[in-house]
């Protein structure tokens, strides 16, 4: 019996016996799939030598008695007896000396196809995040019209005069990219180690942008971008855009270096739209750029006096039971009837669910309840409202005291209403969470024989966003028209 002659892959173990190929035929190994030619026959003692490219000789294999039946057929890696009659249909026609084998596909041909088609999958996939990218980046190039020195962006109304080239600043859309911005982004001096940083955003809302919002978007970006993000003085006012506007100033640290930064934010309100210009530097530098922040700052306008495209969306919703005994008016379009019922009394004959919109981050206000009750009047209006408010309030003993001051916060754009008296209490609970501690604001008007009490409440923390707002829909509450 000839010596079992391996597979000239020194990657591929697999043995075969030479005396079922004739020699010069070609043969397609079952286990890798390589094709190579048959020689003669080595003799038993002469050490096989790889084809050129193959390297050196693996350690011999270890002689097996058992072969696979078919040489030409794909293979497992279980062990298979040699058949001792192999099936015609499963040969295939005899080959004859000299004449080429027809090579059958091994296994890895079914893993080649495989990966074929994961290829194939992973390319698409590769193009449509190609395409969702260049899409969310044109996201702030649309109505963006450049000039050599100029940016005109009309769905913000404003226009930007780029630094002259001599100014020492460089356009740098990595940082603009980075604070997600909208208008521009400039480095000073070397590029890879600037000595300062602006950069200008404008943000379009669905309703008039307050001082609240714009302290809301500076404190988001400077907690993403920086480290231990301390305000360095107090919020005063400082024009942009030729136009009256909050200057903010902060101390922070750069992530990267560990520097000491000071940030300067100036931030518009312009109807509809919010403006930020943030300008930065090491502390060591920061007034020694002043005047070269301040050169940029003055380059961004608004462009037309009067614009109808960015003008506060409007439209007043009207709330109001089935009984038709009162109307309320959602002036902020925060308000959506909430059924089943809320949170708060079950017996009301209407509910509604505050949600604050433009406002996010840690700070975020929570969602609150409304609720309308018609009650049968029973002596005087505001304390049996009084009454029926307190029943709505968490267990415990809490301190109720009765709010006269200003609100805080800032107040609502648009319409005010001029309707029900408004009351606000401060309900706090000894020792309690703060969570638990509450802004409770109501107002009641008799109407049809019933005594109509509106009221809701918000977490204290959340009172310069929510107290105002409150005042405003539960103040709209009006009797049926007679």
């Amino acid at each position: 019996m000839a010596a079992p002659l391996k597979c000239p892959n020194p990657g591929c173990p697999f043995l075969f016996d030479p005396m079922q190929v004739p020699p010069g035929a070609v043969i397609a190994c079952p286990r890798c799939g390589l094709r190579f030619t048959l020689g003669v026959t080595p003799p038993t003692n002469t050490a096989y030598a790889p084809p050129p490219g193959y390297g050196a000789p693996l350690a011999p294999p270890e002689t097996v008695s058992e072969f696979r039946g078919d040489l030409f057929e794909s293979s497992t890696d279980e062990s298979v007896g040699r058949p001792t009659e192999p099936s015609r249909k499963r040969r295939g026609k005899k080959s004859n000396p000299g004449e080429e084998t027809p090579r059958v596909k091994a296994k890895y041909g079914s893993l080649k196809s495989i990966f074929v088609a994961a290829g194939i999958v992973f390319g698409i996939a590769a193009v449509g995040f190609v395409i969702v990218g260049f899409s969310l980046f044109n996201r702030f190039n649309r109505n963006r019209e450049e000039a050599d020195m100029e940016l005109k962006f009309p769905d913000l109304n404003l226009q930007f005069q780029k630094p002259a080239p001599e100014s020492g600043w460089t356009k740098h859309d990595a940082t603009r990219m980075s604070f997600n911005a909208a208008l521009f982004g400039y480095v000073k001096g070397d590029e890879n180690a600037p000595a300062g940083w602006i950069v200008g955003d404008a943000r379009r809302s669905d309703h008039a942008v307050t001082p609240a919002d714009l302290r809301e978007r500076v404190t988001e970006l400077l907690d993403k971008q920086f480290d231990n993000v301390t305000e360095a003085e107090e919020a005063r006012e400082e024009p942009l855009c030729g136009q009256p506007a909050l200057r903010f100033l902060y101390r922070a640290s750069d992530r990267k270096t560990g520097d000491t930064m000071i940030l300067e934010v100036h931030a518009l309100a312009n109807k509809a739209i919010g403006i930020w210009v943030f300008s930065w530097a090491p502390e060591r530098d920061f007034a020694g750029l002043s005047v070269a922040f301040q050169t940029v700052r003055s380059g961004l306008h608004i462009a037309k006096a009067n614009d109808a495209n960015i003008e506060i969306p409007t439209g007043t919703q009207t709330h109001r039971s089935k009984s038709g005994l009162f109307t309320l008016k959602d002036f902020d379009g925060l308000w959506t009837k909430k059924e089943p019922a809320t949170s708060l009394d079950a017996n009301g004959t209407l509910w509604l669910r505050g949600t604050p919109k433009s406002a996010g981050g840690r700070n975020k206000p929570s969602t609150v309840d409304l609720v309308v009750v018609e009650i049968e009047p029973d002596g005087d209006p505001k304390q049996q409202a009084l009454e029926l408010v307190k029943k709505s309030l968490p267990e415990g003993e809490p301190a109720i005291e009765e709010m006269t001051g200003e609100p805080t916060g800032d107040p609502p754009a648009g319409e005010m209403a001029n309707g029900a008296v408004v009351t606000r209490l401060k309900v706090k609970y000894r020792g309690a969470d703060s969570s638990v501690n509450k802004l409770v604001v109501f107002s009641a008007v008799a109407s049809g024989g019933k005594l109509i009490v509106a009221y809701a409440n918000c977490q204290w923390k959340d009172l310069p966003y929510w107290e105002q707002r409150l005042m405003r829909i539960v103040g709209s509450l009006a009797p049926r028209a007679k």
